[in-house]
């Protein structure tokens, strides 16, 4: 797959010379209704003998029109390309998203971005929005592609009557459900960071934990204790993950640590950047009385995970 990073301006310059069928979204997560909007790309380009790719915008438009808005992804851009690549796309074009392009009108946005594309056929789902202040629709693009290319329109993917959604996700991880995530992003939830130093209390108390700083404003579990993997060069190790404020040691802490305890593990891995992959949450964070009761509970976690891999694999 061919990436092309670019702004507005670099289009009329892109070497594209051949016809495009062109998955429309941004795609965070891409989820099983993303995933239905790049397949029927990619086979609309097999039947009219188009080239099948997909253009994105980065970053967020909420980031650039709300900048006092706080944004988080169920992926970071790396993901996306990740997953997409996965799905028979063979040229992403990223597109810079920025003031700019947020003011053209929804025809100014056909003329300047799609046209010179050389696209023929685009692909997207039913609330897909375009031109300033979202005036564009499906409905629209469809009007204003006559004589130029033609538009198949997604209709809504639902799972047991409910819409298949990046929002429905991001609120199921906010709310813990980690493990409710995987039918409908059809894989496991997973956040990329950096292991950073912490306070080392851990290795004190014979439970070690890797410190993780996420590289990106990844969507974070709720408060609690989780069953994970741990990617750590490539070498996928299984861990319980701690997510809070750590309230038998700190009062006021206001933003919560990512902290992973990897099983049957003993590297020294600072500084590595490695990938969470959340499983399932086992129990809600708590205060403990002293340090005796919280090594017998991180006693019954570990268990409790390595029951759990047992059962599942």
């Amino acid at each position: 797959m061919k990436v092309y990073n670019i702004t507005m301006n670099d289009i009329p310059n892109i070497k594209i010379d051949k016809k495009l069928s062109l998955a429309l979204g941004y795609f965070d997560g891409v989820h099983k209704g993303h995933k239905k909007v790049i397949s029927t790309c990619v086979e609309i380009a097999k039947k009219r003998n188009l080239i099948p790719a997909l253009m994105t915008l980065e970053p967020h438009p909420l980031k650039v029109l709300k900048p006092e808005k706080t944004i988080e992804c169920i992926t970071n851009i790396d993901q996306r390309i990740r997953y997409i690549k996965q799905l028979g796309i063979e040229y992403l074009i990223i597109l810079k998203f920025d003031i700019d392009i947020s003011e053209l009108s929804p025809v100014e946005f056909m003329e300047k971005i799609l046209k010179p594309l050389k696209v023929q056929e685009i692909v997207a789902g039913f609330d897909y929005r375009f031109g300033r202040n979202g005036e564009g629709n499906m409905s629209s693009l469809t009007e204003l592609g006559k004589g130029s290319f033609s538009v198949t329109t997604i209709d809504k993917v639902e799972s047991e009557n409910i819409k298949i959604s990046s929002t429905l996700i991001r609120k199921l991880i906010c709310e813990g459900d980690v493990d409710k995530v995987d039918k409908y992003l059809e894989k496991k939830y997973k956040i990329i960071g950096n292991v950073i130093h912490g306070e080392k209390r851990g290795r004190t108390i014979g439970y070690p934990t890797a410190n993780i700083l996420p590289s990106d404003n990844y969507v974070i579990p709720k408060t609690g204790v989780y069953i994970v993997e741990i990617v750590v060069e490539s070498v996928i190790y299984k861990g319980v993950c701690n997510v809070g404020l750590r309230p038998t040691f700190h009062v006021d802490q206001l933003k919560p640590n990512i902290e992973v305890h990897i099983l049957d593990f003993d590297k020294e891995i600072y500084g590595e950047t490695v990938e969470v992959i959340w499983h399932k949450k086992l129990r809600d964070e708590k205060k403990f009385n002293n340090i005796s009761e919280l090594i017998s509970q991180l006693d019954i976690d570990s268990s409790n995970a390595k029951n759990y891999f047992k059962d599942k694999y």
